[in-house]
């Protein structure tokens, strides 16, 4: 484990990184995104050193970022691997100690996580290692790597069953998680067709397998601006092959970048909203039991909405993991699209209520 003095990210930088960002979304291409991105066809599993260096606060101050979410802590990830970064859905395992993220390049990252006094501090034992097709086989087309969310069905330990969706390629794989890192999929989900069909930002962008509750043994899956005739932003539950629809409010003109599911059976969906003049925005939402079997729009209820002046990056991945006192955990973490001028930021906060 390497760790780093802590420190407070300067928040100063989010308009700088606003105004780069702006520019590099104005000129890019397809292409030049692309080639931005690691190829994984040469990947093979592997441990990569990674420094982690603890964020002391959210915003500057002792206070929590709201009254539903109290900090407990954050750490800036480093690496000098090329196979580092991207990262756009995570899984949190073993009441906390071990991390798995997928990276949109097509890849998988695992590691463990360490603790003081109740607030993360450090990450060591990193590996690396490609996400594969059926059977073993290499994903040959880069777009068939866009790995964008990870939900956890069962898990005992580090090891796990994983649901894993993807966005350029509309699809949901049933995935193992053991001592030798990510299996190839066993097996896709048979999606609903429309939600099949789905390509580039309409595709799946967040998968929640819901393990209690009234809807226990349902998915719910969300693409990031597929939205309806009214505006409403559109998702699935699903479950075999029956669907139906599930609307969320559009509220301030975000996009959703991730969702998970709750102990309840409820759901946080993660959004995320990018300006020129304030640079990125985030806001959690927080989806009852209720909701979810609701045939109207939902708004649910906001438990943080946050931006400048805070540590925020472009934050892709959200996980829920009962911690070994018993709380209830939320970890984000960032996608830095592989550029020098954006950051991999893990935060923790403890949910209430």
């Amino acid at each position: 484990m390497v760790t780093g003095r802590s420190c407070v990210l300067n928040r100063s930088r989010s308009r700088a990184w606003a105004l780069t960002l702006g520019l590099a979304a104005s000129f890019a291409t397809p292409i030049t995104v692309a080639a931005g991105k690691p190829d994984t066809l040469q990947l093979k599993t592997s441990s990569v050193d990674i420094t982690a260096t603890p964020i002391s606060s959210f915003d500057g101050s002792s206070s929590s970022p709201s009254a539903k979410l109290s900090w407990r802590g954050g750490l800036k990830l480093t690496s000098g691997s090329s196979y580092f970064g991207g990262f756009s859905g995570l899984a949190i395992l073993d009441s906390g100690r071990s991390l798995l993220c997928v990276s949109d390049a097509g890849f998988w990252l695992t590691a463990r996580l360490s603790y003081d006094n109740g607030h993360i501090s450090g990450l060591g034992g990193g590996r690396v290692g490609p996400i594969q097709a059926l059977k073993g086989r290499s994903l040959e087309r880069r777009r068939d790597r866009d790995a964008e969310a990870i939900s956890v069905v069962s898990s005992g330990g580090a090891n796990a069953q994983l649901l894993i969706g993807f966005e350029n390629n509309a699809r949901i794989g049933r995935f193992d998680l053991g001592p030798d890192g990510l299996s190839p999929p066993d097996s896709y989900l048979e999606l609903p067709k429309p939600l099949g069909a789905l390509r580039n930002n309409h595709g799946i962008e967040s998968v929640a397998y819901l393990g209690q509750g009234p809807l226990t043994g349902n998915v719910l899956a969300f693409a990031e601006r597929l939205r309806d005739q009214s505006g409403n932003q559109l998702g699935w539950i699903f479950s075999g092959k029956r669907a139906r629809e599930i609307r969320l409010l559009p509220i301030g003109n975000f996009d959703i970048s991730d969702a998970t599911a709750l102990p309840d059976g409820g759901v946080l969906v993660l959004e995320r909203r990018f300006r020129w003049s304030e640079g990125i925005n985030i806001r959690i939402r927080r989806l009852s039991p209720i909701d979810l079997q609701d045939n109207r729009p939902i708004a649910g209820e906001t438990i943080l909405e946050a931006g400048n002046g805070t540590v925020l990056d472009n934050m892709e991945g959200i996980a829920v993991h009962r911690s070994e006192a018993g709380e209830t955990i939320v970890t984000l973490i960032s996608d830095d699209n592989f550029n020098f001028f954006q950051s991999t930021i893990l935060l923790q906060f403890a949910l209430a209520g």
